[in-house]
């Protein structure tokens, strides 16, 4: 069903009348629940928290501690104690094995849930930490401060912020990340609502003149369509991400809505209240249901895969509740089914159009078969065919055929965040951006070895050959990008956590392991002839490497943020790499030194490509368009347009006279021939 549509400014809650949800007709399916009371803390319970699966909860006090118990049991897992002041936030990974706690002392924390001890710390903030979340898989932590100070840190560098997210000017009260982490939510006492890209620390969208207090706690709905958020205005506010606008207010209750979110079901948003009150809204912003407590409610959480909520009160108590009508989603919800992700939404897109509106000439194909944002795009050595990821769990390779093109989609059931084709035109690897599946169509994984549940991985697939593709499980950590080696059956695999692995076909284990990145490799590419491979990383430097021993033979030094991509020339004496900090630089391979700098057209370098003569240089930038650069003067030659979405991939034919780019939902060949 499609949401009504309803114009921001005529958005006033004093336009809208509605019924006490203490006066409810009907049957309430809430309104008898009996929680489960767990004690432990002397002062009242500012934060709470719960895994993935409902078997832990973390609760954080006034008192200065923070505690993990079993959900079902209550029996203390572990506790911490090392915060001087009252402590503001808490959260589990998805797996409960990390905690993290921030504090009024003007720090973060990360620290393992079994035994208490300290993982990591951030470095001491100028301000009191008011808010702070972390990342399903425990490696990014995103933090707010009573100064409006909202940044992004690397658990696994920590040392610096990554980003920062500009627009807050008060106190950031509550921090809401997407499932895959592309997404944040955020609101503050200054009444600002935004939406942000995490990738480029822009805004999606944001707005101060919804709320008429205090924003005290935010939440983002699993297929980051919906968001909502609660304030000291006794109100919430049901928003529209794809059309970036509020959509419904949620009033009746008394108290500040001290706790916002969604609920497993995918259909239920709950909103918790200091007037010791739970309500249960549908996705339309009409009331299911009501559960009353006994004490002011401070403060809640849901668990993604159980009806399980935990809720802190101002007793020093945390209420479990477990509503049996509330089942886990299989999907997406349907009534969402007609409302399509914003493409703004996506990561590696900037609000901003690109230097034109319609697609420039040059377009030979316009493919739009997958259902979400294209991640890869990359040609075969021969041209002969080509293969795309996305973020829909499909990988699709595409083989010429004359003029047209056969396709063969490999379903993975989970983000894809990468893919490559060999020089077979036959054998494709793909790599999960998150963690691996339970199934996918066709079949459970009957090859998954064991524990692979708990990893994420890359996939061999065979095209034309039965059965399904054989999943490789060296990676711990989210895979982000893969590559062929021209020649052969060698290819490479980068994580999430800065570490890459060398294959030789479908083998069940690497043949080398690449060490010496700071923070998580980003993209990857070989020379033409195999004999060298480069590495672009979130810790800004780009690295060489020699494919046969899987040792570094040089660093590349010189980018002032990650690097997304690389590219050889044809001859590999030459190197170009696209990064962040709008730039893209071109080496020389065997001295190392830094050439031309081509910067001034784009302001975040997603992708870039090295036509084979190493005249020009191709970069893709979150505006939505592609540069091409003579490389020896370093000025611009011409500007392509036409995506809905940041460029989040370039592959250049051998000849240099073809060019596949993928930006948003779609993948445009293009001649790019000099005449």
């Amino acid at each position: 069903m499609k949401r009504p549509s309803r114009p921001l400014a005529m958005f006033v809650f004093g336009w809208f009348i509605v019924p006490s949800f203490l006066a409810t007709a009907v049957a309430d399916p809430f309104a008898d629940l009996k929680p489960k009371e767990y004690d432990g803390h002397a002062g009242l319970v500012q934060a709470v928290a719960e895994d993935a699966n409902g078997t832990r909860i973390l609760s954080a006090g006034l008192d200065k501690i923070a505690i993990v118990r079993d959900a079902q049991t209550g029996k203390e897992i572990s506790r911490f104690t090392e915060h001087s002041l009252p402590l503001t936030s808490a959260v589990l990974s998805s797996d409960g094995k990390k905690a993290l706690t921030a504090s009024r002392d003007k720090t973060v924390v990360l620290w393992d849930a079994d035994t208490g001890k300290t993982i990591c710390k951030l470095p001491e903030f100028k301000d009191p930490v008011s808010a702070a979340t972390l990342s399903d898989d425990g490696s990014r932590i995103i933090t707010g401060t009573t100064a409006g100070v909202v940044q992004l840190w690397s658990a696994a560098s920590p040392k610096e912020a990554l980003i920062e997210f500009k627009g807050h000017k008060k106190a950031v009260n509550g921090l809401a990340l997407s499932t895959d982490a592309s997404m944040l939510v955020s609101g503050g006492a200054d009444k600002f609502f935004a939406v942000w890209n995490t990738a480029t620390g822009a805004p999606i969208f944001a707005s101060d003149k919804v709320h008429k207090g205090s924003i005290l706690s935010v939440a983002i709905s699993p297929d980051k369509t919906l968001a909502v958020s609660g304030g000291a205005d006794k109100a919430a506010v049901l928003w529209n991400i794809t059309e970036k606008k509020p959509f419904k207010p949620l009033e009746g209750q008394t108290g500040d809505i001290t706790a916002v979110a969604f609920c497993c079901d995918g259909e239920t948003i709950l909103t918790a209240s200091k007037d010791k009150s739970v309500v249960f809204w549908d996705i339309e912003g009409k009331q299911r249901g009501v559960f009353k407590g006994t004490a002011s409610i401070l403060c809640g959480c849901v668990c993604p895969h159980n009806p399980a909520i935990s809720l802190g009160t101002q007793n020093g108590t945390v209420l479990l509740l477990e509503p049996k009508n509330l089942a886990p989603s299989q999907g997406r919800p349907k009534k969402l089914a007609d409302s399509e992700p914003s493409e703004s939404a996506a990561v590696d897109s900037d609000d901003e159009p690109g230097n034109g509106k319609a697609a420039s000439d040059g377009i030979l194909h316009r493919f739009t078969n997958h259902q979400d944002r294209v991640s890869s795009v990359v040609f075969s050595s021969d041209n002969k065919s080509f293969v795309s990821s996305s973020f829909d769990g499909t990988s699709i390779h595409f083989l010429r055929n004359g003029n047209n093109f056969n396709t063969f989609t490999m379903k993975l059931g989970s983000p894809i965040s990468s893919a490559a084709v060999g020089s077979d035109n036959r054998t494709v690897v793909a790599a999960l951006g998150d963690a691996a599946p339970q199934g996918a169509a066709g079949g459970a994984f009957a090859n998954r070895s064991a524990g692979a549940a708990d990893s994420v991985s890359v996939f061999y697939w065979v095209v034309g050959n039965k059965g399904e593709p054989k999943m490789l499980n060296a990676h711990t950590d989210p895979v982000m990008c893969v590559a062929f080696s021209p020649h052969g059956a060698v290819w490479a695999s980068g994580g999430k956590n800065g570490t890459g692995y060398l294959w030789n076909g479908g083998g069940s284990d690497p043949t080398a392991k690449l060490t010496g990145h700071a923070d998580a490799i980003l993209g990857m590419a070989f020379s033409a002839d195999g004999s060298k491979l480069a590495t672009a990383s979130n810790d800004k430097n780009v690295a060489l490497w020699n494919p046969q021993t899987g040792k570094p033979t040089k660093v590349f030094k010189g980018h002032a943020g990650p690097v997304r991509s690389v590219a050889f020339n044809g001859d590999g004496s030459k190197l170009v790499s696209g990064s962040y900090d709008g730039s893209a630089i071109v080496w020389d391979v065997a001295s190392g030194n830094k050439g031309k700098t081509l910067s001034g057209e784009q302001k975040k370098v997603l992708s870039v490509a090295f036509s084979p003569d190493g005249k020009r240089v191709f970069t893709g930038g979150t505006n939505r368009t592609i540069v091409i650069w003579d490389a020896d003067s370093g000025k611009t030659v011409k500007t392509l347009n036409g995506h809905s979405g940041g460029v989040t991939a370039l592959s250049l034919s051998a000849d240099g006279k073809q060019l596949l780019s993928s930006g948003g939902k779609e993948i445009f060949l293009w001649d790019v021939a000099e005449k």
